[in-house]
């Protein structure tokens, strides 16, 4: 009877231990698309990464909101992926999803995405520069205003507490 029990341990022992593993294994994991900068601006060039693609495949690169494609990139056997694009020069204003398509590493098609967020163009005026500040001058006149305040205040005091002679 010891031996029917030690036996029926054991079984029960290895079940669960492959269901442990069975479950950590699926659902395999989705594959990810990122992007080195993910602030940019129209005809900025940027590096497009990804991980658990299919070693081999290629995947297709696009921007979107109206759909331009930026190329492809071939997955590496460890299923990563890199690829330089450029941001197309007539990009809006806006958020936008760069979008790779191919093969995830379960051997399906999948489509991914990630946002950037394309900034405006600035506009200034011929010979001049953008301002990308505060206007400092208020400030510091305000500043001096209570630094000679303070000052006066401080010399009225010492006046009060050591009358002249």
């Amino acid at each position: 009877m010891s031996k029917i029990s030690a036996l029926a341990a054991l079984t029960l022992a290895v079940i669960v231990s492959m269901i442990g593993v069975a479950h950590a294994a699926y659902p395999p994991a989705a594959p990810t698309v990122g992007v080195s900068d993910s602030t940019v601006q129209p005809g900025q060039t940027i590096t497009v990464t990804g991980d658990r693609w299919e070693a081999g495949t290629a995947v297709a690169l696009s921007f979107h909101s109206a759909p331009v494609p930026l190329g492809t990139a071939t997955v590496r056997p460890d299923g990563t992926f890199s690829a330089r694009v450029t941001i197309p020069s007539d990009a809006t204003a806006g958020t936008h999803e760069i979008i790779a398509s191919g093969t995830a590493s379960n051997g399906r098609p999948r489509s991914v995405s990630t946002t950037v967020t394309v900034l405006g163009d600035v506009v200034t005026a011929p010979g001049s520069t953008a301002f990308t500040g505060a206007h400092l001058q208020v400030w510091m006149v305000a500043a001096l205003i209570l630094f000679v305040i303070g000052m006066g205040l401080v010399v009225a005091a010492r006046r009060r507490t050591h009358p002249s002679a």
